[in-house]
Parts: C-alpha cells; structure tokens; sequence
C-alpha cells in the first residue's frame, strides 16, 4: 500500500464541464476517489462552474442535479482556498 499524500491540483472550469459531459475522464474521478488528487478551488471558481453550467447550450449535456452533486463532491474531497486580491 502506498503512503504518499495525495497531490493537490487546480482543476479549470473547462475541465469540471467535460467531467459533468461525461468525456474520457474516468481516470480523474477514479484519482479522486482513491484520493490521489486533492483538488484545489476558489469560491470564484464554484461560481464560475456554476454559471458556466447555467448556460442554454450546456444544459442539454447535464442535469443541474448534477451540478449539484459536483459542487458537493468538492466541497467534500476538495481544498477551498481564498484568491488574493
């Protein structure tokens, strides 16, 4: 068994929408779960994932429930920093 801290990342938004898509990142919900990977957020970015998900033309490849349960995946597993100004 492998002992190493997990890794922490900043994940983009366009990255957290490909997730919510469904696109070839199954690899990264598994690093999250087995947390290897700590990801890394602003409340800026939560913002942004959700009004970038609010838009009409993403909307047809999601739920909001999914949204939702994405926010709160990473207020779980995730480490929220504050942005400096």
């Amino acid at each position: 068994m492998d002992n190493k801290p997990p890794i922490k990342v900043i994940i983009d938004t366009n990255l957290w929408i490909s997730f919510l898509i469904g696109k070839q990142l199954a690899g990264l919900k598994y690093l999250l779960i087995e947390k290897t990977l700590v990801p890394i957020f602003s409340p800026q970015l939560l913002n942004e994932i959700n009004l970038v998900t609010k838009r009409p033309k993403l909307q047809k490849h999601f739920s909001q429930r999914k949204v939702q349960e994405l926010l709160e995946l990473l207020s779980i597993i995730g480490l929220c920093i504050e942005a400096l100004r």
